[in-house]
Formats: C-alpha cells, structure tokens, sequence
C-alpha cells in the first residue's frame, strides 16, 4: 500500500521545528515511529492534542485539512523529547447539538463535586464549561450528572474521559462499556430532536 506522505508543519505558528508531523493513509506497518494505540480528536475548530506517550507534553495542532478525509488517517507526531508515535487521527462519529444544561462533575483524582454547564451533546460524548479552573489533564476520568430537557427530564450519570481542554471548556468521551441503555436512548433523541 502506497505512503502518502504531506511532511512539514501543520500549524504556521509553531516555531518548534522538532515536531513535524507526517501523514500516513491507512499504512499496514508504520516503519520508523512507535506505533501507539491512542487516538487523537479533532475538534469543531479543526484542532487536535496530541500527548506524547513518554513525557506527556501536549501540544495542540491544527489538522482541518484532514477532517474531510473519509479513510482512516494515522499521523506520526514526533514530540521534543525525542520520542515519536503514530495515533489514529478520529473525526467525529455522531451529531453534536448545542445545548445549556446545568450539572454537575466529580474528577477522579480530585473527589470534589464540581459545577459545569453541559454546552453540547452527542452519543458518544460532550463538551462541558467549569466555573472554576480545575488541574485536569487529557486522558483523567471523569464522572458527569446532569438532566436532559426532554420531558421527562432525564437523569443522566456518566463515566468518561477527558479528550481535549481548551480553557474553560472541557471535552468528554463516554465509556461505551456502560450499559444503560435507557440513558443513551434519551442522549440520541436529545441530539437529533429540535427545542420549539
């Protein structure tokens, strides 16, 4: 299978020429770098974190112009502290609608209850506002409380992960592992149903 390398740095304002970042098409076997089981999200603004795996330094990259692709795309990021890896480059998987919906989030390695506002939704995921800086990094777990604004008014209790931090804004994977299946159907039909 081919290599469709698009070497050079995605972002124009990184001057740290020893993060470079080759493009890889579905390759079968990485060569050089290490592959690594994680992926990387894009998010709306088109934007990744990248962790390195040794030091875990994070670094934000602009990666918009591979949102579109419709194949898998792995991306080998070399980090500053010498160590390259190859993540899954992961566009979103389900709709997202902009809610406002008061909660609440228990950090698991703080054990405070913290206020947030869930400002967007999907099935597999949201991304939540703090009121307060919190010390959380990409990849700490999580548990999210909130209602729905359905009529029933939803309960909703959710382990997850963070997967991206952009100041006071959070964003969270749900675990898939979870079965409660009469939360994840009030989720969908919140995500697809319009407020009148």
């Amino acid at each position: 299978m081919a290599i469709i390398k698009k070497g050079g740095i995605l972002n124009s304002k990184l001057d740290d020429l020893t993060s470079l970042i080759e493009v890889y098409r579905t390759p079968s076997k990485p060569k050089s770098p290490r592959t690594h089981r994680e992926r990387v999200f894009i998010n709306n603004d088109g934007e990744a974190v990248f962790v390195c795996p040794k030091c875990q330094k994070a670094m934000t990259m602009n990666v918009a112009i591979y949102k579109d692709i419709d194949e898998p795309v792995k991306i080998t990021h070399w980090c500053s502290c010498g160590c390259s890896y190859t993540p899954l480059l992961e566009r979103r998987r389900f709709h997202r609608k902009n809610v406002r919906l008061p909660g609440a989030c228990i950090l698991a390695r703080e054990k405070a209850k913290r206020p947030m506002t869930v400002r967007d939704i999907s099935r597999g995921g949201l991304k939540l506002e703090l009121k307060e800086s919190v010390s959380a990094k990409v990849g700490d777990k999580l548990l999210v409380m909130f209602r729905l604004d359905d009529s029933p008014k939803t309960v909703i209790q959710k382990k997850a992960t963070i997967r991206n931090i952009n100041g006071a804004f959070i964003g969270v994977e749900f675990y898939f592992g979870e079965a409660d299946s009469k939360a994840e159907k009030a989720i969908v039909l919140q995500t697809f149903t319009a407020k009148i």
